[in-house]
This record gives C-alpha cells, sequence and structure tokens, in this order.
C-alpha cells in the first residue's frame, strides 16, 4: 500500500445499516425518579450543560471545588467538541481521512484516540456476531442515515442496497502495525456510529478524575457514567424500555 499521513487531534437484515444506529444501552429520558427508588433525595448538586456531538451534554457534579467542576466542564466541551469534527465520518474530520485512505488503498497514520475507538468497534462487530458493524457506512450513506432526512425522503432501491452488502465489509478486516492502518477492504466505510458514546464516556472519566472530580455523573444525550457517588450513595436514575418504568443504581464508573 502507497503511505499517506492524516493529521490527527485527534447486519443488516432487511438493508438497514445497524451501524449507525447502535446505542450503548440507551435510556429514554434518563430522568431522575427519586420518588420510584424509596430512597432520600439526592444531595445538591451543580449540573453544567452544553451541546455537543449533535446532542445536550449534562454533567452534574456532587459537592465539587468549584473551580475544578468549572475547569472540568471546559476541559469536556474541548473534547467533544474535537471528537465530534475528528469522528464524524461525512465531515472533513480525521475520519473521513481514514476513509479516504483505504478507498484509496493507501496506509495512513491514524491518532491514538480514533485507533482506540475503530479497534473498540471491530470487537463490538466480533461479539454481536456482525449484529453490530461499523464498515457499513457506505449503507448508511446510501440510506441518508447520515444527514437529517428531507420530507420526501425514500428508501433506496433493493438492488442498491444489496450491492453494497454483496462485498461482505467488515471491520475484521482491517490490519494494524502500531496505529497505522495497513490495509482494510476494499469496500469498508467505518461509521462506529453510537458506540462512539461508550468510548468518550470512558474518556470523560479519565478527564473528570484529572480535574480531581470525585463524584459526578455525566450524560451524554442519554447515555451515561457515573464518577464516585451521588453524594455518598449510589447514583439513582430513571429508565423506560417496553413501557415500564425502573430504577437502577450505578456507583463508581457505572453506565447506564
Amino acid at each position: 500500500m502507497r503511505s499517506k499521513r492524516a493529521s490527527a487531534e485527534p447486519d443488516t437484515t432487511a438493508g438497514a445499516p445497524r451501524a449507525g444506529s447502535l446505542r450503548l444501552a440507551p435510556v429514554t429520558a434518563l430522568i431522575l425518579l427519586l420518588s420510584g427508588c424509596n430512597e432520600p433525595p439526592a444531595p445538591p448538586a451543580t449540573s453544567e450543560q452544553f451541546i455537543a456531538l449533535g446532542t445536550v451534554v449534562t454533567v452534574r457534579y456532587f459537592e465539587p471545588p468549584p473551580a475544578a467542576a468549572a475547569r472540568a466542564t471546559a476541559a469536556l466541551t474541548d473534547l467533544l467538541r474535537v471528537r465530534g469534527v475528528d469522528w464524524y465520518p461525512w465531515g472533513d474530520g480525521e475520519l473521513r481521512r481514514v476513509n479516504a485512505a483505504i478507498a484509496a488503498g493507501e496506509a495512513i497514520d491514524v491518532s491514538a484516540p480514533l485507533a482506540g475507538l475503530l479497534r473498540a468497534a471491530a470487537r463490538m462487530e466480533e461479539r454481536t456476531g456482525g449484529l453490530f458493524n461499523p464498515a457499513l457506512g457506505a449503507l448508511t450513506r446510501l440510506w441518508g442515515f447520515n444527514e437529517p432526512l428531507a420530507d420526501n425522503w425514500q428508501p433506496p432501491a433493493a438492488a442498491e442496497v444489496a450491492r453494497r452488502l454483496l462485498h461482505r465489509p467488515s471491520a475484521s478486516s482491517l490490519r494494524w502495525d502500531g496505529n497505522r492502518l495497513v490495509a482494510a477492504g476494499a469496500h469498508v466505510v467505518l461509521d462506529p456510529g453510537g458506540i462512539a458514546k461508550g468510548v468518550l464516556l470512558a474518556e470523560a472519566l479519565d478527564l473528570l478524575a484529572r480535574h480531581g472530580i470525585a463524584d459526578a455523573i455525566v450524560d451524554l444525550g442519554g447515555d451515561l457514567v457515573v464518577r464516585g457517588s451521588a453524594g455518598g450513595r449510589a447514583a439513582r436514575v430513571g429508565s423506560t424500555a417496553a413501557g415500564h418504568v425502573a430504577c437502577r443504581r450505578l456507583a463508581g464508573g457505572g453506565r447506564g
């Protein structure tokens, strides 16, 4: 393969892709159902909200040093802004350049964060037997799921769907030399989809630790992670699934 360098900052069944639609344990609304958990209310918390990755991000801090919380929020905002550019397959960031190199049959150096995400996505494909497939970006684009759907949107022709599935694109075809992607299937278009949120939440935990935050909840548009506790007790979140309401308790790195 010819060599190319990228700047680094960073199964379908009926043919509709799972790659862009999988979410790590999606939680509808993630309302704190304090009344349904039969426990005292949570201690006072400071909440910060901002928009990133096309969704609302909420960080709840429990009795943090004020200056540390402000610094952590600013750093998390910057992190998600950079990742939102570099991990979006259809923009002008690093992942678009990686896909361009794959299409051209060229090797490319990949930043450590993106390489970690792509490896995690490949492992998830293997664990799910291909039900989650991060290499189906061409199918995502064909269906138009990479952009807001137009009012007159129509599903693609079955023949076009079949053509994109013909060569069975898979992240298992990725070949690495360290963080240098040296080979991939010719028909692979990488689109990690919602698994990126899980990787970002892990990064958020590390970021909070570096800024001296002991207890916090990061809610990334419905996917969340807990650092420490909610003021000395497990954090409680409400979730709905198939019409049922449940209360879950998360603590110390727990995710919902």
